[in-house]
């Protein structure tokens, strides 16, 4: 590990603070699981992948608003069941509870609050451009 900054001293205070790497032999591990994105939930690929879309379709603009909107819809019409042709049959799926799906909703879109909010964390420190977003988390 090289020194940044501050100074060796401060990279392992770091490590060891934010992400509990007390050895040479938890750095690879920690490494590899970051490089696997192990380390983020698929609600946060579902949410940045559909903002994605929505920002392809619209040209790279995209309305905070609209993308909760849209999480909203998407979330609504996978909840309503449905029949899925496996190799094994048909196998049905009954629609989810009304409260279940609220609740997804309200979460998925709690996580979009905070992923704008980093960003604007990012943009102030210089990390993001003004017009720029975060496309992935994978590390």
């Amino acid at each position: 590990m090289a020194s940044h900054g501050e100074g060796y001293p401060r990279e392992r205070k770091q490590l060891r603070e934010w992400w509990g790497i007390t050895s040479r032999e938890e750095w690879p591990s920690a490494l590899n699981g970051l490089l696997a994105a192990e380390s983020h939930s698929m609600v946060w690929d579902f949410a940045i992948g559909l903002r994605r879309t929505i920002a392809r379709d619209f040209g790279g603009h995209f309305d905070v608003g609209y993308w909760k909107q849209s999480v909203a819809n998407v979330i609504r019409a996978n909840s309503q069941g449905s029949a899925v042709v496996t190799e094994d049959g048909v196998t049905k799926t009954e629609p989810r509870p009304e409260s279940e799906v609220e609740a997804r909703i309200e979460g998925v879109q709690r996580l979009i609050g905070r992923i704008t909010r980093y960003e604007a964390r990012m943009r102030a420190d210089g990390v993001l451009g003004e017009n720029q977003y975060v496309s992935s988390v994978g590390a």
